[in-house]
């Protein structure tokens, strides 16, 4: 008996010193009460605990910016087409209904027991941006139209205090996006994607050098072991990703180069991410 209050004085000193701030992806939706991407599942992470937020975006018919992750609204509206084909207000008319419920294939849907409107990223900075409780909103920028500069600039505009943007983080995998990011909007930190996500950490020196220009932090995929080059190889492919991983936040930590994670889920394999003091990782767990 006393090990086990050991082992737990243990892990209750570590969460308490722990330096990763765990993020809510998509917002808080895995019981599927609320839908991914709303404000409602925002809310709810907030109020959950949750210091941090994440949430997809896509550029909307009339150049204005719209959560969702998806570019089609069929497998989770009750609305079809594309949101890049329809205006804002026809938009915020339709429910999500579904919850995609698969990271990589977002085949598999399930129906949430309240479905609620979709929103604008304008709703989101007007009604959350200024809360106490939210220290960092991580935005994934889908799509690479240059009009998005203009369209994050429009949500911006009420934003009575500008030192709050400093909590906003644009993510995309376009690098020459996030460099007009940034001369757009200095207070505003971007992070760049690699492909598959895990890119970053066979290819260091190609993200590493990019700091201070296109992006100020890396966005890496820890959800799977794939470690990029030579992840097919299944036999050593946990262990070359884990090496990896570690060479990467060894030389990141060097280099004083933020690191966002995602999208994790197994208690177990938080726990042991959070040994390595990744700055954000996401989850899509209730609580954090």
């Amino acid at each position: 008996m006393k090990i086990v209050f050991t082992l737990l004085f243990l892990l209750f000193s570590f969460a308490l010193h722990s330096k990763t701030l765990m993020v809510s992806h998509k917002g808080v939706w895995k019981n599927h009460i609320y839908a991914q991407n709303t404000m409602e599942s925002l809310e709810q992470a907030l109020k959950n605990g949750y210091r941090g937020i994440e949430f997809d975006v896509h550029l909307t018919a009339d150049k204005k910016l719209i959560l969702a992750h998806d570019v089609g609204l069929k497998r989770v509206t009750n609305c079809k087409g594309k949101v890049t084909e329809k205006t804002l207000s026809s938009l915020l008319r339709c429910k999500v209904t579904h919850n995609t419920t698969l990271p990589l294939t977002q085949i598999l849907v399930k129906k949430v027991k309240k479905p609620t409107k979709m929103t604008s990223l304008k709703r989101v900075l007007d009604k959350l941006l200024h809360r106490s409780n939210l220290e960092f909103l991580w935005v994934d920028v889908k799509g690479d139209d240059p009009k998005l500069i203009d369209a994050l600039s429009e949500a911006l505009v009420d934003v009575g205090d500008k030192s709050l943007i400093s909590k906003i983080m644009i993510n995309s995998v376009n690098a020459e996006l996030l460099t007009k990011f940034k001369k757009a909007f200095p207070r505003i930190k971007t992070s760049l994607e690699g492909k598959w996500g895990s890119e970053p950490l066979s290819h260091q020196k190609r993200f590493f050098q990019g700091i201070g220009t296109s992006h100020d932090a890396v966005s890496l995929n820890v959800g799977i072991a794939l470690g990029f080059k030579g992840s097919l190889n299944i036999f050593i492919r946990k262990r070359r990703f884990w090496k990896l991983l570690k060479a990467y936040v060894s030389e990141s930590k060097r280099r004083n180069i933020p690191t966002v994670a995602w999208t994790v889920n197994s208690k177990k394999k938080l726990a042991k991410l959070k040994k390595l003091d990744l700055d954000y990782l996401l989850t899509d767990l209730i609580n954090p």
